[in-house]
């Protein structure tokens, strides 16, 4: 007998897969269900698991400046997935100390007023008497005067803008989703978006998306990712609703990966966004999703379930249970979605073989192939 080439775990997962539309007969107890070659449309089909978000996002952050990294309270912020209108209230920071700066530089503004008056008066009077060295002192001052005077109005017209950013507006109509860190912060609780929280410039808070331009973005291996291109079509299901399926189109294909993305194993991927074209009402980023992406599809093919046939050395076998006999077939294949494949020679429209292939191996002495390719 033949020492299979596949991990036993791999073996467990095609084992309990699920059939999806194919034709299948169980003929007892003690026998093997059946399944019978199907003629019908093959759809390829690239399985990519992602994350949503909103292809137009518009970042809200701290405008406000502070002293060492004590921060700025926030007093009030719009709760997470409102649906807000342009130039409606999203935050209100603590503006007591921001007030305060505005009047004490007020008073600077002032007082060098007063100095640059003064200034140009005493070069007035300096020019009256023709002392060109009396003229020049006065000359002088009047410029670091005038100089001064020019910071302070300048420093005010700074300090004003750091009170008017305490009221953060919307500057565009979408729905309120709190930012969330990509990356690990030993305290979490610093980066979550609360009244109270204290937070620094320019630290990012919430985010305005558009609920009607929701996308999946997820990573696919790049012998996958070089058929996939824009336009073509996918069905997406999210874990948040379970039983229902939606449409898609791939709207952008990467071959970068995101911060924060990557694979352990190294392997170069591509970036793929799914448009989803109807997203449900309550679906916010950060869920999770699969789509499901047609690469392409095959009018008028012979199907069989993956689980049905048994590859050996690029060699393909389906195993046949007739009166009580066991044996086995060897055909070729074609494309396979991980739940179809194609077949190309060995069997016909409506034979059956056995399902569960792999259970069954042992039933029959398949060819032999060199021991060393199926070490575990």
């Amino acid at each position: 007998m033949f020492k299979p080439m596949f991990k036993r775990s791999f073996l467990s997962l095609v084992v309990i897969a699920l059939l999806g539309t194919s034709c299948s007969y169980d003929v007892g107890i003690d026998s093997p269900q059946l399944v019978a070659v199907r003629r019908d449309v093959f759809v390829n089909e690239i399985s990519m698991r992602g994350i949503v978000d909103s292809a137009q996002n518009t970042e809200v952050r701290v405008r406000v400046e502070s002293v060492g990294n004590a921060g700025i309270t926030i007093n009030f912020v719009v709760p997470e997935g409102t649906l807000v209108q342009e130039g409606d209230l999203l935050v209100e920071l603590d503006s007591s100390l921001p007030e305060e700066n505005v009047e004490r530089q007020q008073i600077v503004v002032i007082e060098s007023g007063e100095q640059l008056a003064q200034a140009l008066a005493d070069l007035e009077n300096a020019k009256r008497t023709q002392d060109e060295t009396a003229i020049e002192i006065a000359q002088n001052v009047a410029e670091s005067a005038e100089e001064h005077n020019r910071i302070a109005i300048n420093r005010l017209a700074f300090l004003q803008r750091q009170l008017a950013n305490c009221r953060i507006y919307a500057t565009s109509a979408g729905r309120v989703i709190y930012h969330v860190p990509r990356i690990y912060v030993p305290r979490i609780d610093d980066f979550v978006i609360r009244e109270g929280q204290r937070v620094v410039n320019p630290q990012i808070l919430l985010q305005i998306i558009d609920p009607a331009q929701m996308q999946v973005r997820g990573l696919v291996s790049e012998a996958l990712g070089q058929h996939v291109r824009s336009g073509q079509r996918a069905t997406i299901h999210f874990e948040a609703f379970p039983n229902q399926t939606f449409e898609g189109e791939v709207r952008k294909v990467d071959t970068w990966t995101l911060p924060g993305w990557g694979s352990v194993t190294g392997v170069r991927e591509h970036v793929v966004t799914v448009s989803i074209l109807n997203p449900p009402e309550g679906l916010t980023p950060r869920m999770t999703a699969e789509a499901r992406i047609v690469v392409n599809e095959i009018p008028d093919a012979l199907l069989l379930p993956t689980q049905a046939v048994i590859t050996l050395d690029n060699r393909s076998f389906v195993l046949t249970f007739n009166e009580g006999k066991w044996n086995y077939i060897e055909i070729a294949t074609g494309a396979n979605n991980d739940r179809e494949v194609i077949i190309h020679e060995g069997l016909s429209e409506g034979d059956t073989v056995v399902l569960g292939a792999w259970v069954h191996r042992d039933k029959v002495d398949l060819p032999m192939v060199e021991a060393e390719q199926y070490d575990e």
